[in-house]
């Protein structure tokens, strides 16, 4: 619109300058070297007018001319930038789709038709990676980090090559190069995270998580990835033990229901002489998460002189929740021990386990064989340990993302890496995950609960 009522405006001057000069016609004479030209005003003009309208004419053919081979090599440049961003984009589609050789093609055209390896260098080293050829698609990610703009790509991909190598040392060096490069970068900093905690750098580990968490607040599984970092802090034997006790204390604060955060904390004020408070801290946990370790943990930190004394403490620590089983188990150990076998023959007689738990087969084994009650204990005993191969299967710490077991409860997974995984449960039989690098701080069993798999060793 706006155009139109411009070009109107300038058609309605040029007429009324026309009318104008028509009105007024006036007279004109030229004398130049022997020549004579009488004309009108307006004629005058009109010849004027044309001649600026033929002069700007020669000009632009002129240009026209003089640019043509230019403009004819820009026109071809643009049509193979066309054809290579288009190879580009169709090159991702292929590794998308999982078509190698076709991916492989289109790499090698867009490489061809455009002038910006930056751009082609990730399509090639993706198609590479796609074909198996890991050290070709290295090639291409290294060939990367030559250039400002594909730097931190190629950091990611060499990365990722890193970790399915398992070379742990080399994917830090990445992952911290990336970090600076953008820092604060979601893959980055989970990558520095978790390869620290794989290698036990818990302080490091601790200072790429708590600004997450102060970002984050306490959104996701941050809290709870923290408290296990924190607990494998406060149980490194290197770490001075005020550090160690305020990492527990405040592992046990950010997740109370973790049992080793609860179990370490009460041994580390044992060790400071404390041992009153360690006692009410694991009375108090008892009733919220009965388990195994916290009995180890107690008996430890009341060290009983003799078995009964022994009966007497587990009463107690079991008196907050005395119906559950791990309380009734917990307590027909400790009587077995003292040799209470009627006391300790009710306990597992009251679990009314059908089948009966792989633990409760043993403990039952162990009492028939040492009550021999009419001379026939032992052929009980064999009959409780038969018992065994349909028994269920006892707790144990498992890993939610992969299946591992493991021997001891660690915070990071000796199988998949996953920090914060174990949980201590009845094996669940999981789909096997891609494995990453065993950490070497950490010991655990890299044994799937899958299908074909064995059962996992029992706990005694």
């Amino acid at each position: 619109m706006s155009r139109t009522v411009g070009y109107l405006i300038k058609v309605t001057i040029a007429v009324a300058i026309a009318v104008w000069l028509a009105d007024r016609p006036g007279a004109v004479t030229i004398d130049w070297q022997g020549w004579r030209l009488e004309t009108t005003v307006g004629m005058l003009a009109l010849i004027g007018f044309l001649v600026v309208i033929a002069a700007a004419l020669a000009y632009r053919l002129w240009r026209a001319v003089v640019s043509a081979p230019h403009d004819f090599g820009e026109m071809r440049r643009g049509r193979r930038r066309i054809a290579g961003y288009r190879a580009l984009t169709q090159g991702m589609v292929a590794v998308a789709a999982g078509e190698v050789d076709e991916a492989k093609r289109l790499a090698r055209r867009a490489d061809h038709l455009l002038d910006e390896p930056p751009l082609t260098l990730l399509l090639a080293a993706q198609a590479e990676q796609l074909g198996g050829d890991e050290d070709a698609a290295t090639r291409y990610f290294t060939a990367m980090l030559d250039d400002p703009e594909t730097e931190f790509l190629g950091l990611r991909g060499l990365l990722t090559r890193a970790l399915r190598d398992g070379d742990t040392a080399r994917g830090l060096e990445l992952a911290a190069r990336a970090e600076k490069l953008r820092p604060g970068t979601t893959w980055a900093r989970d990558a520095l995270f978790q390869l620290n905690s794989r290698l036990g750098n818990w302080d490091a580990a601790l200072q790429v998580l708590l600004p997450a968490r102060v970002r984050a607040g306490t959104a996701g599984d941050t809290p709870r990835h923290l408290a296990a970092v924190l607990t494998a802090r406060a149980r490194d034997e290197a770490a001075p033990p005020d550090v160690a006790m305020a990492a527990a204390e405040e592992a046990r604060r950010l997740d109370a229901a973790l049992v080793p955060a609860v179990d370490t904390l009460a041994r580390r004020l044992a060790a400071a002489g404390k041992t009153r408070r360690a006692r009410k801290l694991l009375l108090r946990a008892w009733p919220e998460t009965p388990h195994p370790d916290l009995v180890a943990a107690y008996l430890e930190v009341v060290a009983p002189a003799e078995p009964l004394a022994a009966v007497r403490a587990v009463e107690k620590l079991c008196g907050g929740y005395p119906d559950h089983r791990e309380s009734r188990l917990a307590r027909a150990a400790v009587k077995l021990d003292a040799g209470l076998w009627g006391p300790a023959r009710a306990e597992l007689a009251a679990l009314d386990d059908d089948p009966p738990e792989a633990r409760v087969c043993r403990l039952m084994a162990r009492l028939e064989d040492a009550e021999d009650a009419n001379g026939k204990g032992a052929e009980a005993a064999r009959g409780w340990l038969a018992r065994l191969a349909d028994a269920a299967p006892d707790p144990v710490w498992q890993c939610g993302d992969c299946g591992a077991v493991a021997r001891d409860w660690a915070a990071v997974c000796g199988h998949c890496g996953a920090v914060a995984s174990l949980g201590w449960q009845p094996p669940q039989r999981m789909e096997p995950l891609r494995p990453l690098a065993v950490p070497a701080a950490e010991e655990s069993v890299p044994e799937i609960a899958g299908e074909g798999a064995e059962a996992p060793p029992q706990q005694a």
